[in-house]
């Protein structure tokens, strides 16, 4: 297989390649060993051959990082708070005009790390930090916050709540409105009503939220054990828009390509309910709405509707990754390559070190029939997150793409194997199987699938995608009507998937396009 091309950095090169130093001396299950990064960092700009051109930028004033706050409890169990007490701290400073706030993947790679804050400012442009603590003993909470001024290391303000479990809300609050004092905000009156509004008032409903967005972060393994505590949270508040939205998200994801862990007619149904009810309780919820414009996008098909609730959502929360990142999903579907590029590089900018929109990148650009980028970004989220079978996948793609089957077949066999033999990825190397000659192992597979099937759900689209490669039109026909009447997400993107181009001239394929009503290109 040849070596991967040089990959295009989105930062300085010297930054570049300080990450990928670190990482490289990283164990393969731990998230980017930052303490290293940050020492690589300082050395690589001040020598070698780029030190004279790299400059840093001074961060803004008004300027801030939340990192994650220590869990002192003794108890694993309670990682979730801390955690969740940082990224609800973040998501409510992110909605204030004007405040650079880090994203929570960014910020979070410094846990469990003893950088000193100074290196992490200049690691992350801010002026500003913020750290904690959590220690919770039974209905007993103490929670430290510090913010601290990365220029010298010093404290702004330090300070400690000893409360009950009860008053975990009101602390969030102190601290947010502590912070915005502190770096002399001006807050209009949609901001500061923003600022003050709470998703419940109750603790238990907002603890058991907090413990679904945990797991929801370590999806897909956690979906599930999500989906139980949103319930909860809904149990605890029936009026908590929040935990619906995280609700919604979860059934979206077990319903669509990347897990399809259960039958779209199963999950997205819930998925848009949640959506739906969280817009009841709440019309000003920018994550409702994108809730809602990903079931329209992935199961519904209803282009305009998706559009509005896209648009709606941005409106409300401009800094919303994941409404960039879905958005990025419809132009795309909706044929406009250069507009889902800007998205996805969008949500990139504001979440540079999450594996899915690492990840989206690739997928980008393999569909928007740019096979040497798409392989560049796919290389470089390898080095990110090692563990993760969706880049081994979309390199597979694209050098498929690319006629070169070899090489596809070998990263759609690690996808296989990394994934645990996932529908998705097997139907990958089927079809690579399948073009580069190799039908009696894409038939084998195409076998495994239907023995899968006896068991568990498989999309009727991956056993289509197979009998492309083969070139068997009717069958593969008969399997993408049934994707079609499944409402497979994969549908979404019928008129951009290159996989399915034997099909096209068929009427079959003509009529089923038609169906979807998209909108004609502008």
């Amino acid at each position: 297989m040849p070596p991967p091309r040089t990959i295009r950095p989105a930062v300085p090169p010297a930054v570049e390649v300080a990450l990928l130093q670190a990482l490289s001396k990283r164990p393969a299950d731990r998230f980017p060993t930052v303490q290293q990064f940050t020492e690589a960092l300082g050395d690589s700009l001040t020598s070698g051959p780029e030190a004279t051109t790299v400059t840093r930028p001074s961060p803004p004033t008004q300027s801030i990082a939340v990192l994650a706050f220590l869990n002192l409890s003794g108890d694993p169990d309670n990682e979730y708070l801390g955690d969740g007490i940082a990224e609800e701290l973040i998501n409510l400073l992110a909605g204030i005009r004007g405040l650079r706030v880090v994203s929570r993947t960014s910020a979070f790679a410094f846990k469990g790390t003893k950088t000193d804050p100074r290196a992490i400012g200049q690691t992350l442009n801010v002026r500003t930090i913020l750290t904690g603590s959590v220690r919770r003993a039974g209905n007993q909470l103490r929670v430290t916050a510090q913010l601290i001024n990365t220029a010298d290391g010093y404290h702004v303000w330090s300070r400690r709540y000893d409360r009950e479990m009860a008053d975990v809300l009101t602390i969030q609050d102190e601290i947010s409105h502590t912070i915005v004092e502190a770096l002399q905000i001006r807050l209009s009156g949609t901001q500061a009503e923003r600022l003050a509004k709470r998703g419940t008032q109750n603790p238990e409903a907002y603890d058991c939220y907090l413990q679904g967005r945990h797991h929801w972060n370590n999806r897909p393994g956690g979906t599930a054990k999500a989906v139980e505590y949103f319930r909860q949270a809904i149990a605890k508040d029936p009026a908590y828009a929040l935990a619906y939205t995280g609700l919604s998200d979860c059934y979206g994801s077990m319903g669509a390509w990347e897990s399809n862990t259960m039958a779209p007619h199963q999950a997205w149904p819930d998925a848009a309910a949640a959506a739906r009810r969280a817009l009841e309780l709440d019309e000003t919820l920018g994550e409702a709405h994108t809730s809602l414009a990903h079931v329209h996008l992935h199961y519904d098909w209803h282009w305009a509707s998706a559009r509005r609730e896209f648009d709606r959502a941005l409106e409300l929360n401009p800094k919303y990754s994941q409404a960039h990142h879905w958005l990025s999903h419809f132009e795309m579907a909706m044929g406009r390559i250069g507009a889902s590029l800007t998205e996805s590089l969008r949500c990139l900018e504001l979440e540079p070190m999450d594996l899915v929109n690492n990840s989206h990148l690739s997928w980008h650009h393999w569909l928007a029939g740019q096979p040497d980028e798409a392989i560049e970004q796919g290389f470089k989220t390898c080095e990110l997150y090692p563990a993760g079978f969706m880049s081994e996948f979309f390199i597979g793609l694209a050098y498929e793409t690319k006629d070169m089957p070899a090489e596809a077949i070998a990263h759609f066999e690690k996808a296989a194997t990394m994934s645990g033999g996932a529908a998705v990825a097997l139907a990958g190397l089927g079809h690579a199987y399948a073009v580069a000659g190799h039908r009696g192992k894409a038939v084998k597979l195409l076998r495994k699938l239907d023995a899968q099937a006896q068991e568990r759900y498989v999309p009727a689209y991956d056993r289509a995608i197979i009998y492309a490669g083969l070139n068997q039109v009717d069958q593969a026909l008969d399997w993408l009507q049934c994707a079609y009447d499944e409402h497979s997400s994969w549908i979404s993107y019928l008129n951009v998937e290159p996989r399915l181009e034997p099909l096209r001239a068929d009427s079959r394929f003509t009529e089923l396009v038609g169906r979807l009503g998209f909108p004609p290109q502008s």
